[in-house]
């Protein structure tokens, strides 16, 4: 886990600001996990013990903890301003919502 956060932050140190438009699935997904985790702090105070697990389903991520889960629900924002035009390029970003915890 810790060489996905370490290749996540690099991605997106040598990624221009102005050329943050919509990547390769392999590198939006990485962007979308980068979302997910600015939350941490908030996902491991709702579990009682260390995240073990990170799934990624339908654009939800579950961090995992034994037998408990807490969804974080990611969406990307086109950045457009409400016009019928497209989003500039390098427009948008990805937003994360952090749910409550389940045990199962």
């Amino acid at each position: 886990m810790r060489k996905l956060v370490a290749a996540c932050a690099v991605a997106l140190i040598l990624v221009p600001n102005g050329a943050r438009s919509m990547m390769a699935p392999k590198y939006e997904r990485a962007r979308a996990l980068w979302a997910a985790m600015q939350h941490l702090q908030e996902i491991t105070s709702l579990l009682a013990d260390p995240i073990d697990k990170i799934e990624y389903v339908d654009g939800v991520f579950r961090f995992s903890a034994g037998k408990c889960f807490v969804p974080v629900e990611v969406a990307f924002e086109s950045g457009s301003d409400g016009s019928n035009q497209p989003p500039p390029l390098g427009g948008g970003s990805w937003s994360a919502a952090v749910g409550e915890p389940t045990c199962q």
